[in-house]
């Protein structure tokens, strides 16, 4: 990945080779294999990194957007990610749904079973597909 540079700002993100107009020059999109990161940098095209401390599962994170900054000591362009929103995770196997249908709260539930309901529905969810759809299930 390059960034293409105007006066030591990025002003292009470049995710593949492609050809391009520099200065009123054509460039062809070799350029990026043949040439060396120094013959790139003379016509503005810089190597970019790309750092992903930040990036967190997106199952599980919101991340943020990537953003680009060039440094003029280095001489590279740096993407980054700014820190992670926690989604919220729901309790997806005992529900309000459930509390809802007449099955008492899962307090309720586990007082009467002497454990937590979760695990036999983990079970169930898990035995589904080996005991196939027929349409009878007891649960005990």
């Amino acid at each position: 990945m390059w960034a293409r540079l105007e006066s030591n700002t990025i002003k292009e993100i470049l995710t593949r080779p492609k050809a391009l107009t520099i200065g009123g020059v054509q460039y062809p999109s070799n350029i990026f294999g043949m040439w060396s990161n120094s013959e790139l940098a003379v016509i503005g095209i810089v190597p970019v990194e790309q750092d992903n401390t930040n990036f967190k599962n997106q199952e599980y994170y919101i991340n943020t957007e990537i953003t680009y900054a060039y440094d003029t000591e280095t001489g590279k362009a740096t993407g980054t990610y700014g820190s992670p929103t926690a989604r919220a995770i729901a309790d997806t196997l005992y529900t309000q749904a459930d509390e809802d249908a007449g099955y008492g709260t899962k307090d309720k539930v586990k007082e009467i079973l002497g454990r937590s309901p979760d695990m036999s529905d983990a079970i169930m969810m898990r035995m589904y597909y080996e005991i196939g759809n027929t349409g009878e299930y007891y649960v005990y």
